[in-house]
């Protein structure tokens, strides 16, 4: 299995992370931290700073402190993030590697020095699809090394099964401690080979994980079959259309459905778990790889099927993609077994070449925060 810090492994934007912690540090305790302090230290999590740092104070003040820091701390990550959307990303490559893991039946869980709170508004704004994945923080544990055990725990899985991938010195370290193989990736990549680390990542993409982990040893597990990718070449040869969610753009699924009478307001996070949680169909150029359309479609596999956010960039309408996406969705095996139902406004006519009828449907509309 494969365990993930966080910050700096998954997501990036560290400098906005360390100001709001920091300042969230110096207005609650009136000290000012450093970088040096995160050199010296024996353990760097979010609990472990704080009460290494105010080792002077007795426990329960330390206690109270991190609770107070971990509070502003919150409050000042909300804002930031409210202020710049962006400042928070994905790391090159982690949400297409957690994909493509989670294609391969590999285990994956976070271990993070973060608190939980503050780690979910995190990964949460950088469009991380973590839903499901067992993470573990600072809030249950003091040490890496206990949080990194968690994680393993929390999956089911055992130590001698997993490997962890961080970008600071402190997580080698952590593995050393746990006597488990560690994969280093980021911006401290001097600092992980000075401590002993072997195995870098010069990115979180796919390819470059395995051919990683293919040096230390491992194979790569196969595609599950219900998962493999499937491939349409349009009948001229310019666009393609395929399965594979490792191809998937983000950014452009946002777009298309930002533009769309049934979507326009849906966030990114959320657009991203549902990618996560469906079987998609990419309409791609064939010369540049560049995206131009998308559908989804939730299904058991079986018995169902609900067809869902089809779409294709304006500037590409009128060459037929609509009717070869369409086309090539409902040739997989998975629509060729299944009784298709869909929800359209304006579109009857498409689906009505492909076999769809007009039937009444009954359905329940989200529910309201308040209830």
């Amino acid at each position: 299995m494969v365990v993930f810090d966080v910050d700096g492994t998954l997501i990036g934007g560290e400098s906005t992370d360390w100001t709001c912690f920091d300042t969230a540090f110096l207005e609650v305790t009136g000290r000012e931290l450093n970088r040096e302090h995160f050199v010296a230290l024996k353990e760097v999590t979010a609990k472990a700073c704080i009460h290494q740092v105010l080792d002077d104070l007795p426990l329960a003040e330390r206690n109270e402190k991190e609770a107070a820091v971990e509070a502003r701390y919150i409050v000042l990550l909300r804002e930031a993030v409210k202020a710049n959307p962006g400042a928070l990303r994905a790391t090159e490559g982690a949400v297409e590697l957690l994909r493509d893991l989670r294609a391969r039946s590999v285990p994956i869980a976070i271990a993070t020095g973060d608190w939980r709170e503050s780690i979910l508004i995190k990964l949460a704004a950088a469009g991380i699809p973590f839903e499901g994945i067992p993470i573990a923080t600072s809030s249950e544990n003091y040490a890496r090394s206990e949080i990194i055990a968690a994680a393993v725990a929390a999956a089911g899985r055992t130590l001698d099964e997993a490997i962890y991938v961080g970008d600071g010195p402190w997580d080698y370290r952590a593995t050393m401690k746990l006597g488990i193989p560690f994969v280093g990736v980021g911006s401290r990549a001097s600092l992980l080979r000075k401590e002993g680390a072997l195995n870098i990542l010069s990115s979180m993409e796919p390819k470059e994980f395995w051919r990683v982990r293919t040096l230390m040893g491992a194979s790569q597990p196969p595609m599950r079959a219900a998962e493999a990718p499937m491939e349409w070449s349009s009948p001229e040869g310019k666009y393609f259309v395929s399965t594979d969610r490792r191809l998937v753009d983000l950014g452009v699924v946002c777009a298309l459905l930002a533009a769309s009478y049934w979507a326009s307001d849906r966030p990114r996070d959320v657009i991203a778990q549902s990618i996560e949680a469906s079987l998609n169909f990419g309409l791609y150029r064939r010369e540049s790889g560049g995206q131009v359309g998308f559908a989804r479609v939730v299904t058991d596999g079986c018995t169902f099927s609900w067809l869902c956010d089809v779409a294709v960039d304006e500037a590409e309408r009128g060459k037929g993609l609509g009717k070869f996406l369409m086309a090539s969705l409902m040739s997989h095996p998975v629509l060729e077994r299944t009784k298709v139902v869909l929800g359209t406004r304006d579109a009857h006519g498409l689906y009505e070449k492909h076999g769809f009828v007009r039937q009444e449907l009954m359905r329940r509309n989200k529910p309201s925060p308040a209830g």
